[in-house]
């Protein structure tokens, strides 16, 4: 019987360190990727979007003076990059970020975040007109047009400049699977926190039964411990290993592979602080099964001299 009991404990434990693992993961996703203020400090300290809005930029101009496209087509990619600043992209970049992170938390029922394009209708057209006035072949060699009837006509094309960009619908239309992503990730994290609760009162209620009160704490405790030992050695070999040439070697990315490495390294950092925590707990339940185990052990030696007394 007592065979079988501690092979059942085994198990439970081997069982709740996975699920463990799980668990702070989860913990670590909700305080990093499901955090606004997470990408505020990203943002500003590794400055990314300026980053990035440079980068494609660079890339942008290598590609169009080396790919066959007339010298309009290249002028009105120019023109929305001017029209389009970083500091512009940021901040809307963010406020949909918001949204998707309440929507996924359940603080929302929907998307609804606007993007209003139309105020940069006008930034746009005069980055048209200056450009095609650098053209001297257009008022020389094409006769009744002029750079300001080229930007009218290019802006009566682009409609889209002159709506209002509902997120939520956009992704639903164009990118119906990302919505069924978010609407899944919503899902999870709803049920998560009481799947969790749940699990963690289970088995420690089971392991208490298999090893008395003090025993049980002591199977849970060190379960907790291993747990969050492990996961914490996995992060910080993780952080240490992970470096620019790692990044490179992924693939095309528009972001210099130090950036995306510092990042993946804070992120891993912070995450890192979960596990630490969750080990400290269980060295505390350690402790108090301890200490029961010993009160209990110290109240049956004294109800044994109690009973040779009388």
């Amino acid at each position: 019987m007592k065979f079988l009991k501690i092979f059942l404990l085994v198990i439970l434990a081997i069982f709740f360190i996975f699920f463990s693992f799980v668990y702070m993961l989860g913990v670590g996703v909700d305080r990093t990727l499901l955090n606004i203020d997470y990408y505020e400090n990203i943002v500003e300290e590794y400055n990314i979007f300026e980053n990035l809005h440079q980068n494609l930029r660079d890339e942008f101009l290598v590609e169009t003076q080396e790919s066959p496209v007339d010298k309009e087509t290249k002028l009105v990619n120019e023109a929305l990059v001017k029209t389009f600043s970083p500091e512009w992209i940021e901040e809307q970049s963010l406020i949909i970020l918001e949204d998707v992170i309440l929507y996924v938390k359940g603080d929302k029922e929907e998307i609804d975040t606007k993007i209003n394009l139309s105020e940069k209708e006008d930034k746009y057209k005069e980055a048209l007109i200056q450009g095609f006035s650098d053209l001297d072949y257009i008022n020389n060699d094409i006769e009744g047009l002029n750079p300001e009837a080229l930007a009218s006509e290019i802006l009566a094309e682009m409609d889209f400049m002159q709506e209002d960009i509902y997120i939520g619908e956009v992704v639903e239309e164009e990118a119906p699977e990302i919505m069924e992503f978010l609407d899944s990730a919503k899902m999870i994290r709803g049920y998560f926190p009481i799947i969790a609760y749940v699990t963690m009162g289970i088995v420690l209620v089971i392991m208490c039964l298999l090893a008395t009160l003090p025993g049980g704490f002591n199977w849970y405790g060190a379960s907790m411990l291993i747990a969050g030992a492990k996961l914490f050695a996995i992060l910080f070999l993780s952080n240490h290993f992970i470096n620019s040439s790692m990044i490179q070697e992924v693939g095309d990315i528009p972001l210099e592979a130090g950036v995306v490495a510092s990042v993946i390294s804070r992120t891993t950092s912070q995450i890192m602080v979960i596990p630490l925590v969750y080990g400290a707990i269980g060295i505390l339940l350690i402790i108090i099964g301890t200490l029961l185990k010993k009160a209990k052990k110290k109240r049956t030696e004294d109800v044994l001299e109690d009973y040779k007394v009388s």
